[in-house]
């Protein structure tokens, strides 16, 4: 495999619910007591579950198992409250039923869920290794340890499982994935095993390009028939879509999809086998092992056992049902070893065995020679075991098979204290690697409430001890080691804590270890953070080379390195380590850079939340808010939508909520996009900040209406202002009615000025006018524009010409040279008697120069929204100078299909494009052909043969724009006949008559009259092939006219060669496809395929297609299979009327595709 696999790199881990255990969330009997610190194995972890796995009725042998974990809930439930999991602080502990650790390092991997959050919600499945035997019914007990924000290094977990991507096995793109038993290929196009290489290099399966039974038939799963489609068989590229789910270092997983998304199948490979579920199955299926055990079959010496213990030879073929247990193994005495093969699930199908060619296996289950017989939703495993006698096998078998295993986690408990009593704490920088292997530790952090710690003193598990705060070991041995400190206080107690350390290496040639180590994770900008990769390994001992990627763009080299974040954000930090032979180990962390202390800007952060409905939203910003003032400002698309006023509350430090709500209080039929801002609350001048602008929260006590606008509210101004813009928002929900700011000058009518301010809240036609107080936040800016922090603004007060929607948007000119991203927006007095807001209003509102508005009002007296003119103030931010504005969008869309024959209908899918702050306003696609449109989604069809270039163009709501494109191929359509790919071997189109015998034949030039039956080799050149067939596929169709007494039928196409020239019929070849079952009646159609390698052939001898056929003939026979012929003078009605049979007035074409080729279509035939 070292010739194969030339490097590793990490993948992103999608999440796939695949629960082998059933879980039970009820308390675990007798495990929730409390704990004292004397039982607590890591003061490192301040949380701890205890779970029990039982066995069920089979016995196990170092089985996987799979925990799906909530561990959010489990931190709240232990009191931790909201906090954020230390992923990598999980450890798993087996323990006696008397809750002590009997083994300090349990192997497993967590993957987390698609959604995975840290904070929020830390859920997955946790992947364990029950190490060596665990009888029928019997119970082993763990403690999961958990922490947050522990910081500590990896768990001790050896590899026994890893996963390369894109090693190129046979021809095609590959994972290969090294266990500790052996190591296999899979195929990513085909969705089949190619390979499975045991520890001696044996391949026990051998696929190769070479033609039938010494390679290409050769695969494992091998599991849909070639009649409908051959999915999941190595060799078949384009056939199958294989992702990675997870990689080690217990369990791979691989999902595979057919091409026609019919089929799916999920793999987990395992440290010694392999288990497969067929997730989506079209039809009948069978599970097949083809292959070459121990590297060659051998008919003489390799032995085939079933799970009875019946032994053959594996030159003897069987059919049978396997009675009782569904499996069999195939040994190889000369190597002592064996593969076995097994279904999770007992039936009475018949399975079968057989040599082909005497070069590989034909194992099916669910087999009946070309029949299928399984389906539904199943489990497989197929595995490596040294031995050969059943006795051995037979338990791991069984143990691989079991499905009924199941877990219970029990109460979560937090780590207990006791003032009297030091808290010792064992840090180490690692805690897994190959020999010699050597750790720094550290007992500094040790604490006691009673006084300072006076001695350490640490014992290494291997007979090694040291004294000190500080100390370092080196392990010369392989084997799992507890690490133990112990710490005297002054007061003379003692406390002790525990770490576990693997030492060891159980995959051969096994890629470096990267270990990446940070001082800091998070910080202000600009954060320098010093990285070092020093304690990373090769097993070999060879010499690294490293590699860093910042994540910001940023790279560098070397075993230190140092780097400075500039810009808030959480970025990914990956080391990349690359040992003599090519093969890589990564090691990554999560460096979190908030912004620079101070820096909350004393103006604007904006922004736009998309799909705000009902619900709160939360928007979390990117700065921390002594006083947060929040104005949010709702778009309406077109005047069609419902009206809806935006409410805010608990603004507070890094984040507030968001909702949209209906005056009326009926249910939206939609979300809505919402512009906002955020300022500190404060007063803002020229000379310190830049801008003439004050930031107010207050409590309005009072409530304006419809008939009933003098209530004021008067606030005072901290600056004096020329022209004072006033916008606001209520910010709290005390009340659940709505209700929106409003802000008046000396009158109702007229907006604030400069000598006089209302400021409060109104409730429209409302007829209910009660509000309970309400904070509002509004803000004074002095109208202009202007540029702080790169942040571009321009505030006014529009002309009294905002009015209803029906007749939006009322434009607003802004001034050159900006490029607006957001505005918010408020009523400037209210010349309207029935009150309203203003609202962002169009598909574009902040089009180039241009702020689109109206006016909106609510219907609860009525259903008109028409208004009259209203001032509205508004508040336009952008960009401008190279500040940090409007970002553009991405394009991005799907093609399918992307290749095929002429007319080609193409469907594009351009609904992933996005825009990160604001929305795709437009799309434009360009064909390539001259053939446009604006859909998200067109479906297109090309006519001419060609490579065209399909264009995407979205353009956001700020008038960027982004391109994509792909590469559409286009076929000539095939004329009739075929092309030089595809071959019409046959077309009979006349009515079969008794005399034709049921085996009609027809040549390339034959005639109905002619009625040829069998035509000497050579004599018809047109017989050959342009190109070889042999891996081919036929195409089979029945257009039936008439037929006397309309009946079922079952019709076969075969093909018939002489060997030689002169051999005759005694040495001919003869080969068929499988029967089709077809109805007689007027106008039915039947189609089917076979797969040319996979057909009936006498003696097992293939056509050779690239020479003469001497005749093709179809048989046509009763439902009982027997042919419906007076065959040579025999007469073989088999109690069959002929006259009920013929004239059978019926066309039966047969077409050939080569191997790779899509057929173009029957419309061409």
């Amino acid at each position: 495999m070292d010739n194969k696999i030339q490097a590793r790199r990490t993948v992103t881990r999608p999440f796939t619910a695949l629960a082998l255990l059933c879980l039970l969330l009820s308390g675990l009997g007798g495990a929730s007591r409390n704990a004292s610190a004397d039982d607590w194995w890591s003061n490192l972890h301040d949380y701890r579950v205890p779970l029990e796995v039982t066995s069920g009725s089979t016995a196990l042998i170092d089985k996987i198992v799979t925990i799906p974990i909530d561990l959010t809930s489990l931190l709240m439930q232990a009191g931790a409250g909201s906090t954020t999991l230390d992923v990598r602080s999980l450890r798993v502990l087996e323990t006696s039923s008397a809750g002590t650790a009997i083994n300090a390092a349990v192997p497993f991997q967590f993957d987390p869920a698609p959604d995975f959050n840290a904070t929020s919600n830390a859920v997955g499945e946790l992947v364990l290794l029950m190490e060596g035997s665990t009888p029928s019914s019997g119970r082993r007990n763990f403690q999961i340890y958990f922490a947050a924000g522990a910081a500590l290094p990896a768990p001790p977990v050896l590899p026994r499982i890893s996963v390369t991507d894109g090693v190129i096995d046979e021809g095609e793109s590959s994972f290969a994935v090294r266990t500790v038993a052996g190591d296999w290929y899979y195929h990513k196009t085909s969705g089949g095993f190619s390979s499975l290489e045991d520890r001696s290099g044996n391949d026990w399966i051998g696929y190769s390009s070479a033609a039938g039974a010494s390679g290409d038939y050769r695969g494992i799963p091998n599991l849909v028939p070639p009649a409908s489609g051959g999915y999941f068989h190595p060799g078949r590229p384009g056939t199958a879509q294989s992702s990675l789910i997870d990689r080690g270092p217990l369990r791979a997983r691989i999902h595979s999809r057919s091409a026609d998304s019919q089929w799916a199948t999920l793999w987990e490979i395992l440290p010694t086998h392999a288990t497969m579920t067929v997730t989506q199955a079209a039809g009948k299926y069978w599970f097949l092992y083809e292959g070459t055990p121990g590297g060659t079959l051998d008919l003489n010496t390799d032995l085939v056992v079933r799970s009875n213990g019946t032994q053959t030879k594996a030159s003897a073929s069987w059919k049978l049902d396997i009675p009782g247990e569904e499996w069999a193994y195939f040994a190889d005495p000369g190597i002592g070893r064996s593969l076995y093969v097994s279904s999770h699930q007992s039936d009475s199908l018949i399975d079968m065995y057989r040599p082909m060619d005497g070069a590989m296996t034909i194992f099916g289950l669910g087999r009946d020679q070309v029949n299928a017989l399984l389906s539904g939703e199943r489990r497989f495993s197929v595995g490596l075991v040294d031995s050969t006698q059943i006795g051995a096998i037979a338990p791991v078998v069984r143990s691989a098979s079991a499905d009924n295993v199941t877990g219970t986690l029990g109460t979560p408990q937090s780590r207990p204290q006791d003032d009297q009593k030091p808290v010792a704490r064992a840090l180490a920088n690692r805690i897994a690697g190959p020999v010699p292997f050597t750790i720094n530790v550290n007992g500094g952090t040790s604490s006691c409430v009673c006084g300072p710690i006076s001695t350490y003193a640490w014992d290494f598990g291997d007979g090694g001890t040291a004294n000190g705060a500080l100390a370092s070991h080196t392990f010369a041995q392989e084997g799992i080691f507890t690490v133990t400190l112990t710490v005297t206080s002054a007061t003379g107690t003692t406390s002790t804590d525990h770490f576990a350390v693997v030492v060891g290496a159980l995959l051969p040639g096994e890629g470096p270890q990267a270990v990446l180590k940070s001082n800091v994770a998070s910080g202000s900008a600009p954060l320098t953070v010093e990285l070092d990769g020093t304690d990373s390994t090769d097993p070999d001992g060879g010499t690294l080379s490293y590699s860093w990627d910042f994540g910001d763009g940023a790279t560098a080299s070397g075993p230190f390195a140092s780097h400075t974040f500039t810009q808030p954000g959480t970025y990914t930090v990956l080391l990349t380590v690359t040992d003599s032979q090519g093969r890589i180990g990564t090691d990554s962390a999560a460096i979190n850079v908030t912004p620079a202390v101070g820096s909350a800007p004393p103006v604007f952060h904006h922004g736009r939340v998309e799909n705000v409905g009902e619900a709160w939203k939360t928007v979390a910003l990117p700065y921390a808010y002594k006083d947060p003032v929040v104005i949010a400002s709702v778009r309406y698309p077109d005047a069609a939508v419902q009206p809806v006023v935006t409410r805010v509350r608990n603004a507070s430090g890094n984040q507030f909520e968001v909702r949209v709500q209906n005056p009326s209080d009926q249910s939206l039929a939609r979300t809505y996009s919402v512009d906002y801002t955020v300022v500190d609350a404060g007063t803002y001048s020229l000379a310190e900040h830049g801008i003439k602008m004050e930031a107010v929260k207050a409590t309005s006590t009072k409530t304006n209406a419809k008939g009933a606008w003098t209530a004021t509210e008067t606030r005072t101004y901290s600056n004096s202002y020329t022209t004072p813009v006033v916008l606001g928002q209520v910010m709290s929900a005390n009340d659940a009615d709505w209700s929106v700011f409003w802000a008046r000058g000396a009158t109702k009518d007229s907006p604030p000025s400069p000598s006089a301010l209302s400021a409060g809240k109104h409730v429209g036609e409302d007829t209910d006018k009660t509000r309970a107080n309400e904070a509002i936040g509004y803000l004074v800016i002095e109208a202009g524009s202007g540029n702080i922090g790169g942040v571009a603004y321009q505030a006014g007060v529009s002309a009294p010409i905002v009015a209803g929607i029906a007749a939006g948007p009322y434009s607003i000119a802004l001034s050159s040279g900006s490029t607006p991203s957001t505005a918010v927006v408020s009523a400037a007095g209210m010349r309207g008697g029935d009150g309203g807001w203003p609202v962002l209003f169009g598909a574009n509102p902040l089009a180039a120069g241009v702020l689109g508005l109206a006016f909106d009002e609510d219907q609860i007296t009525d259903t008109e929204r028409s208004h009259g003119a209203e001032q509205v103030a508004y508040l336009v931010l952008g960009n401008e100078g190279g500040g940090t504005g409007n970002l553009p969008p991405v394009a991005s869309f799907t093609a399918s299909p992307t290749n095929g024959t002429a007319p080609l209908t193409v469907s594009f899918n351009s609904s992933a494009s996005s825009d990160v702050d604001g929305t795709i306003a437009s799309r434009t696609w360009s064909f390539g052909d001259g053939g446009t449109s604006t859909a998200v989604s067109p479906g297109y069809t090309y006519t001419a043969a060609g490579t065209y270039t399909a264009t995407l163009t979205v353009t956001d709501n700020d008038g960027a724009n982004a391109t994509a494109s792909k590469t559409i191929t286009v076929g000539s359509a095939p004329p009739p006949g075929g092309t030089g790919k595809e071959l019409k071997v046959f077309d009979w189109n006349w009515p079969v008559i008794e005399d034709d015998r049921g085996f009609p034949k027809v040549e390339a030039v034959a005639k109905p009259s002619s009625r040829i039956f069998e035509m000497l080799p050579g004599s018809n050149g047109d017989w050959t092939s342009p190109v070889d067939y042999a891996n081919g596929t036929l195409h089979m169709r029945v257009q039936v006219n008439s037929q006397p007494v309309p009946q079922a039928m079952k019709i076969q196409f075969c093909v018939w060669q002489w060997e030689t020239p002169t051999s005759g019929w005694t040495t001919s070849r003869e080969t068929c496809t499988p029967t089709a079952n077809v109805q007689g009646t007027t106008g039915n159609q039947v189609i089917w395929s076979a797969a040319i390698p996979t057909m009936w052939k006498k003696d097992g001898k293939p056509i050779v297609w690239t020479d003469p056929r001497t005749r093709y003939g179809i048989a046509i026979k009763n439902t009982s299979g027997v042919p419906v012929t007076n065959y040579d003078g025999f007469v073989l009605w088999a109690g069959e009327d002929p006259k009920e049979w013929y004239p059978l007035d019926a066309r039966f074409t047969v077409v050939a595709v080569p191997k790779g080729a899509t057929f173009s279509g029957w419309s061409n035939y």
